[in-house]
């Protein structure tokens, strides 16, 4: 099983941050995201996070620190979407 970690990433004047996926992208090529990627063998969800929220903070020029991290959702894949559950 794939797993996915996504990130929110807001800034102070509540401002979201999306990446643009490039065009070389297996799934939805050239159309903009949430920051995300998968989640490694041992990681747990919030760590896979931090991995895609740490170079986002430095974007834009904010610490991660553990109190900024919240798991919000879990999310379940069907075919090439995911739905809320």
């Amino acid at each position: 099983m794939l797993l996915i970690a996504c990130t929110f990433v807001v800034d102070r004047d509540g401002a979201l941050l999306l990446q643009l996926r490039d065009d070389k992208a297996p799934y939805f090529p050239n159309v903009w995201g949430l920051p995300g990627g998968a989640i490694e063998a041992g990681e747990t969800p919030e760590q896979g996070a931090a991995m895609v929220f740490v170079p986002a903070a430095e974007v834009l020029d904010r610490p991660f620190t553990p109190g900024s991290a919240e798991m919000i959702e879990r999310f379940l894949r069907s075919g090439e979407y995911a739905s809320l559950t």
